[in-house]
């Protein structure tokens, strides 16, 4: 296996029911987002 590096361009940022990127744009599971961010000080809301 060999791990390649590239760029996508990102037109648009939407909510989805599942995290992907298609046709340049950036669909985000918000449910996993939120589970992954939760407890990080960092961020207030």
């Amino acid at each position: 296996m060999r791990l390649e590096l590239g760029k996508i361009f990102i037109k648009d940022v939407q909510f989805s029911d599942v995290t992907k990127v298609e046709k340049g744009v950036l669909y985000i599971n918000k449910e996993e987002l939120l589970k992954e961010v939760s407890g990080d000080e960092r961020l207030k809301a």
